[in-house]
């Protein structure tokens, strides 16, 4: 029997949680402070308490599938939960919610569960997405009479780049760019095939390609990983006040502004004549090896 996790439930219970954690450890005590309590009052409790109406309608199957019975630590939590449920929280009784569920998350392995058998896996999502990036790539490029040029310096950065940030904001980025380029690199394979090049000689002119494509990815997923360190230090849209989410919204926004700038910079500057550059040399270096470049 599949144990099914509804998302807004145990996948913002964990964050939450694990920022919440974070915060002991790497925060001040000044920046802790109020800041902290008032975030718990608005966000915490709420998650708690969908999190232990979750249990408790899950606990029997948690059971059948791991051999945990999950009744004390609910209880435990609840207790905590509704004994500061009409005032601010402090820290002693935050940090042990936080640490009750968190071993609870721990112990049933349900986050994991979560991650690994989503609806979606991560390469079914990375087909799905490399399919919409080669119908889109394809429609435009007919749009402008299949122009070599203009699909590779304007096309292709804006679509693919788009893409491969899409991927690393929802968790997946690894697995697209793994797909996304190897199957372009034995598109290409195919199509110079046809035209008697070596498979050495193919190699030279499309591996520059791939890198270019892991260097941009690399850019996304630096910044994703930047946005959750900020949200480890308790700078997350979802718990700070009003006064402070708008600000940091557009923070966030302006840090993958910045990296989708460069990704297509680096991409239009490759296919302009960049990449051509480094091929050239690929190919002489092939050449000097004495092998032949075309059947």
């Amino acid at each position: 029997m599949e144990l099914v996790i509804p998302k807004d439930v145990l996948y913002d219970a964990y964050l939450t949680l694990k920022e919440l954690r974070e915060e002991y450890t790497v925060l001040n005590e000044a920046f802790i402070g109020d800041y902290l309590r008032k975030s718990l009052q608005k966000a915490q409790l709420d998650i708690v308490k969908k999190y232990l109406e979750y249990l408790e309608k899950s606990k029997a199957k948690i059971k059948q599938l791991t051999g945990i019975d999950v009744n004390s630590r609910i209880k435990n939590v609840q207790n905590v939960a509704t004994s500061n449920s009409s005032k601010p929280f402090t820290k002693e009784a935050a940090q042990k919610i936080a640490m009750e569920i968190a071993e609870l998350l721990k112990d049933t392995k349900l986050y994991k569960q979560y991650k690994d058998k989503g609806f979606f896996s991560p390469i079914i999502k990375a087909i799905i997405l490399f399919l919409v990036v080669l119908n889109i790539n394809t429609y435009l490029c007919a749009l402008v009479g299949n122009d070599l040029f203009i699909g590779a310096v304007i096309i292709a950065p804006i679509v693919e780049e788009w893409a491969k940030q899409f991927a690393a904001k929802y968790k997946f980025g690894k697995k697209y760019i793994h797909i996304f380029s190897w199957l372009e690199f034995l598109s290409y394979t195919a199509i110079l095939t046809k035209y008697n090049y070596t498979f050495p000689a193919i190699l030279a002119v499309r591996i520059p390609a791939v890198v270019m494509h892991y260097i941009t990815a690399r850019m996304y997923m630096s910044t994703e990983v930047l946005k959750q360190k900020l949200k480890e230090k308790g700078l997350d849209p979802k718990i700070v006040d009003e006064a402070s989410k708008e600000e940091l919204i557009k923070m966030f926004k302006e840090l993958d502004k910045k990296a989708l700038s460069r990704g297509r910079t680096v991409h239009a500057l490759f296919n302009a004549g960049l990449g051509t550059f480094f091929v050239f040399i690929l190919l002489f270096v092939v050449k000097l090896l004495g092998i032949p470049i075309t059947a």
